[in-house]
């Protein structure tokens, strides 16, 4: 097996996982939160702030893996340099760029969002860097075809 869909299979597994973890997280965090609040000796303050965070950011992160898991799907067919793989990881990189900044507006009642939304942030513009070297090569190989042709 090709190395390249060995590490799809085992990638998508974990993007199934993650969609499933975020679909729990989803219904547990109420309670999840008002015990972490409880625990913790924090103020239910601190509660309504996660939960007002989090509950804006989760359509985002969903979007962006099953964006993700159709440009994973795509690439363990071989079709590393389609439109459709490019679209996929600038949706991802758009969703990572909104959740960042719900999180970053967090920050201001809960200091630890500032450091999630500076990495979602950071995420984004990774994404978009790959996206644009990937373009790139794209363009290239368009260009040596047409070289070649002539």
């Amino acid at each position: 097996m090709n190395n390249h869909k060995r590490l799809s299979k085992i990638t998508l597994i974990i993007i199934h996982i993650l969609i499933l973890a975020l679909a729990v997280l989803i219904v547990i965090l109420p309670f999840a939160v008002q015990w972490y609040a409880e625990t913790m000796g924090r103020s239910s303050k601190l509660a309504t702030v996660i939960m007002l965070t989090c509950y804006p950011c989760s359509p985002f992160a969903a979007y962006a893996l099953l964006c993700l898991r159709k440009f994973i799907i795509n690439i363990s067919k071989g079709e590393f340099f389609i439109t459709k793989n490019f679209t996929c990881l600038n949706a991802v990189a758009i969703c990572c760029l909104i959740a960042g900044i719900i999180m970053a507006f967090a920050g201001t009642q809960y200091m630890p969002f500032y450091i999630s939304a500076g990495a979602a942030i950071f995420c984004s513009l990774i994404i978009l860097v790959c996206k644009s070297v990937l373009l790139a090569i794209t363009n290239q190989k368009e260009d040596i075809k047409e070289n070649t042709k002539e």
